[in-house]
């Protein structure tokens, strides 16, 4: 039986996802950390210079420890680096179902206190349609074009790019390993869905038995099929 204090050789009480990527882009910078059907590829050093870019943006715009912010959209690149970057800032990150609409998204971000929304166009105007409903919600950034041509009356509508521009200067991250990371929604087949808290070090040790179950090695190439707004898409990849 393992070390209950360590994560493979990390320890529990230091697990965070700043701290791994962190560790990851020091030891093995150029090692790729994603790859897209497309065809995109980003390293540990790449993806740690791309998040800490949007750790800086984010607090430049009042988001930050302690925020909740919604991630909603399809397995696009950015949905990967948006879920990265707001548990970095030791924020808590809301997948939100791509399926989602009307009182069900209502439900969601209310539930979670979701200060932000990161969205594709075709997502933000779900979001749009029922702008009166949701009383927590300040922003709303939009992922490619689209952002100039959505009307809100009350929400901030922001554009993902302008994060392009914001310093890679390195994060110091507030985060601790205890600290709520996620809210993921389960289904609601009994009634409305519930959100379920993972904690930092949780959302690594939720399915560390797939490592020695099937010997998977860093040589190995894992396809992540499904929505990472489910568990096994957010957290099995």
């Amino acid at each position: 039986m393992g070390d209950p204090a360590k994560w493979f050789d990390f320890p529990v009480r230091e697990l965070t996802v700043d701290a791994v990527l962190s560790h990851q882009a020091r030891v093995r910078p150029d090692k790729v950390y994603v790859r897209t059907t497309e065809g995109t590829e980003l390293t540990f050093a790449q993806v740690w210079r791309a998040t800490n870019r949007l750790v800086n943006w984010f607090a430049s715009i009042g988001l930050g420890h302690g925020s909740h912010v919604a991630v909603f959209m399809e397995n696009e690149i950015e949905c990967l680096m948006s879920h990265i970057a707001i548990t970095r800032m030791g924020g808590v990150s809301v997948p939100i179902n791509a399926n989602s609409r009307g009182g069900i998204l209502a439900h969601y971000l209310n539930f979670s206190d979701a200060a932000a929304v990161i969205a594709t166009a075709d997502f933000a105007s779900r979001v749009l349609e029922i702008e009166d409903e949701l009383t927590d919600l300040q922003s709303l950034i939009v992922v490619g074009e689209g952002a100039p041509d959505l009307n809100a009356t009350r929400l901030c509508v922001l554009p993902f790019s302008a994060s392009q521009v914001a310093p890679d200067t390195p994060v110091v991250s507030p985060a601790r390993f205890s600290e709520t990371a996620f809210i993921l929604f389960t289904s609601g087949t009994t009634g409305p869905s519930k959100g379920v808290m993972f904690q930092q070090a949780r959302a690594f040790m939720w399915d560390e038995g797939v490592v020695p179950a099937f010997g998977v090695s860093e040589d190995d190439v894992y396809f992540a099929c499904t929505p990472l707004s489910h568990a096994t898409g957010l957290f099995s990849g």
